[in-house]
């Protein structure tokens, strides 16, 4: 059983498909974490910048 699974891992891990999909979703967390947030007071605390409204 453990040789399937350690099989069924390495061709997850080694799939065309899946290496693109980790690159496209370390690039969409980049960009989101990167012009979404804002700093906060002395860089403290992330907020979205439509949560000040909320306060």
């Amino acid at each position: 059983m453990r040789k399937i699974f350690l099989y069924e891992c390495k061709r997850l891990l080694w799939n065309k498909f899946f290496a693109g999909l980790v690159l496209v979703l370390l690039f969409y967390g980049w960009q989101v974490l990167r012009r979404v947030t804002i700093l906060g007071v002395s860089h403290t605390a992330p907020f979205p910048p439509g949560a000040s409204g909320t306060f």
